[in-house]
């Protein structure tokens, strides 16, 4: 009877045991934290991609669709915009960045002005 009773106590033990560990939420990792508002003082880093690569682009196959019909030879980094980068205001957050996506874009939109594809 002892020997069935103490059975019983670890069988019932080992299921309460496995029951505690079966819940989702045990594994769960925290949840990853908010992205950096609009509204915050700065743009996230996506917003800031887009704008400067939409403004890089757009300027850069200007002057090099200029360039190119007034005979000048391929410089996608001798234009005052390449080096200026405008565009950009201090709520954007980093201008640094700004910068990086905004001449990376610039230089495939002149390509692309200059051969006219």
């Amino acid at each position: 009877m002892k020997s069935l009773a103490g059975a019983l106590l670890l069988a019932g033990s080992m299921v309460l045991l496995l029951v505690g560990c079966g819940g989702d939420d045990y594994y769960r990792a925290a949840a990853p934290p908010a992205p950096p508002s609009l509204y915050g003082g700065y743009y996230q880093e996506p917003v800031v991609a887009r704008t400067a690569g939409e403004n890089g682009f757009r300027d850069g196959y200007a002057d090099g669709a200029r360039d190119r019909d007034t005979g000048h030879s391929f410089r996608p980094r001798t234009d005052d915009k390449y080096e200026d980068c405008p565009g950009y205001y201090g709520e954007m957050g980093s201008r640094d960045a700004y910068k990086r996506y905004y001449r990376d874009a610039y230089q495939r939109g002149y390509s692309r002005g200059y051969s006219r594809g």
